[in-house]
């Protein structure tokens, strides 16, 4: 069966629209042997025949069929408590907070948490455990009520999820007393003498449907309320619009205060939300802010507050409430501005034309103006002042990057990049110029914005070899790359690529003094994020 490139797209986007699921080029011989597959199971002659199949008038027929497909196309491998570390932050911090809210705010005793992309169950099973070993520690009272919505798009996965039955490859990540305390076992085979069955306890709060993540809007009316969030490894596999999408309604199912995590591969450093960062000592998460601390509404989702870090102790006390947590109150952009400190500053431009009294200040006051102004999201204001500035030098190479920023926060790319190819022919050696194209170029589909974003962050790094943020997007890029490539021959290059720039960020950031910060996150953070990155790298 031949998969030309007329109809190669057409699938694609198809795929896309309907599931979110990004098979770019480097993942077009992985594609084309799924459907094949499913065409011959279908009883289909060719892929036309198939994709007329899917795209059918017939609607129970086509949508059967396409749920076959995705099920075919999405990875099902994980195990009991993945990621460790993000189960000790929910232990040690996350629930902790959120309990206490729940009790001083309204008295209520009930717990909502959603596995999101939960594939056979072992994440929303482990939330489960880590719920009532919690609630045990934590509260002296009974009565909670705790609810685990767990969803996925593979029905094959989602009816192992259901029987809770298990191996040992499973639960390689569970402790010997979790283990006897929640599991009964029996046998299963001579390969692997056991499987690992879920208790009865355990099964009855958690709750498994089919849903797809990147069908929107969420009906809030069902999936809203979530206490905590767990949505891991699972937006690498999709398209970056989507994975904008899919942050946008996470947003609008966490209650204020609620929790965020995602796998080590996703950040939300360059997809703009409402999100704080929660900085923690091994790890980090997001939080949905709190009335009080939301400086700006959450429609659209166009600035992301996620600067701010959680400054937390190493570890929580389980017998009392978590002390309270100083926040910063400011949100950061998707492209934050660099903040300079120049004395007293002109009041902010309300909207152009500015008054005459712009002359009374300088270029580079005018961009200290506007940088602040988009650190609290005030685009239209921010574009006044880097305005002004360019009345006063047209050469601002600072305003010219500041207008860019305003334009990639508000999705406009291609304006973005028109500023940044003007900052650049004003200052060739404006790394961070080069920087933003870089980003902006990242984020868009096909091998020649990769191209185009691997050359740029060259260039910032060409022109400053210490660039942290240049080192650190370059390394994103490749291991982004690594994920979706389709032959094992380009993975290990650019798993290689990856590895170098990440240790190169790690050597530059602990050069860094303490508490210093990298485009708006904390280098700890940063630090971490290398770390952990780097170990994944190591073990695929």
């Amino acid at each position: 069966m031949q998969l030309t490139d007329e109809l190669y797209t057409q699938f694609r986007a198809l795929i896309t629209g309907v599931a979110g699921l990004d098979f770019g080029p480097t993942k077009h011989d992985l594609l084309l042997g799924k459907l094949r597959e499913r065409a011959q199971a279908a009883n289909c002659p060719d892929l036309v025949a198939y994709y007329q199949l899917i795209t059918s008038t017939a609607v129970e027929q086509r949508e059967t069929e396409r749920r076959q497909l995705f099920q075919a196309l999405t990875i099902t491998e994980t195990c009991f408590f993945r990621n460790q570390e993000h189960f000790a932050a929910l232990r040690e911090v996350a629930l902790p907070e959120v309990i206490a809210r729940l009790v001083q705010e309204s008295g209520t005793h009930r717990l909502r948490v959603w596995s999101a992309g939960c594939a056979t169950g072992e994440e929303p099973y482990s939330l489960a455990i880590a719920l009532r070993e919690s609630l045990a520690a934590l509260t002296e009272t009974g009565g909670w009520r705790t609810e685990v919505y767990a969803t996925d798009i593979n029905e094959a996965a989602l009816r192992k999820a259901q029987q809770g039955h298990y191996g040992k490859r499973a639960m390689r990540e569970v402790a010997a007393d979790i283990r006897a305390r929640y599991f009964t076992t029996e046998p299963l085979d001579s390969d692997d003498p056991r499987t690992f069955i879920i208790n009865q306890e355990i099964q009855q709060h958690v709750t498994f449907e089919w849903f797809n993540l990147a069908a929107f809007p969420y009906d809030t009316r069902k999936l809203g309320n979530c206490d905590i969030i767990f949505c891991e490894n699972v937006m690498i596999y999709f398209a970056p619009p989507v994975i904008r999408q899919v942050i946008d309604n996470l947003y609008r199912c966490l209650r204020p205060g609620g929790y965020l995590f995602l796998g080590y591969a996703e950040t939300l450093w360059h997809i703009p939300n409402h999100f704080q960062v929660v900085s923690l000592p091994n790890t980090f998460c997001y939080r949905r802010p709190l009335p009080d601390e939301a400086t700006i509404s959450p429609q659209p989702l166009m600035v992301r507050k996620g600067s701010g870090s959680l400054r937390l102790p190493n570890s929580a006390p389980l017998e009392a409430p978590p002390t309270p947590i100083a926040r910063r109150q400011s949100a950061a952009p998707m492209f934050p501005a660099r903040r300079r400190q120049t004395g007293p500053l002109p009041t902010p431009p309300a909207a152009l034309p500015l008054p005459p009294a712009e002359e009374e200040h300088s270029a580079s006051e005018w961009c200290a103006v506007a940088n602040d102004l988009i650190v609290v999201g005030d685009y239209d204001a921010a574009t006044s002042a880097y305005q002004a500035a360019l009345r006063q030098n047209p050469q601002q190479v600072e305003a010219i990057c500041g207008l860019a920023r305003i334009h990639a926060n508000r999705g406009l790319h291609d304006l973005a990049i028109s500023e940044c190819l003007r900052a650049v022919a004003t200052d060739a050696l404006y790394s961070e110029a080069h920087i933003l194209m870089g980003v902006i170029y990242a984020q868009e589909e096909g091998q020649t914005a990769r191209l185009k974003a691997i050359e740029a962050f060259r260039k910032a790094i060409y022109v400053d070899p210490a660039s942290v943020a240049a080192h650190f997007h370059l390394g994103e890029l490749y291991r982004n790359l690594s994920v979706k490539a389709a032959h094992r021959r380009e993975q290990q290059a650019a798993m290689s690529a990856a590895r170098h720039e990440y240790e190169t960020t790690q050597k530059l950031l602990q050069k860094l003094p303490a508490g210093a910060e990298v485009e708006g996150l904390p280098a700890s953070t940063l630090l971490r994020v290398c770390e952990l990155n780097i170990a994944a790298l190591q073990l695929s």
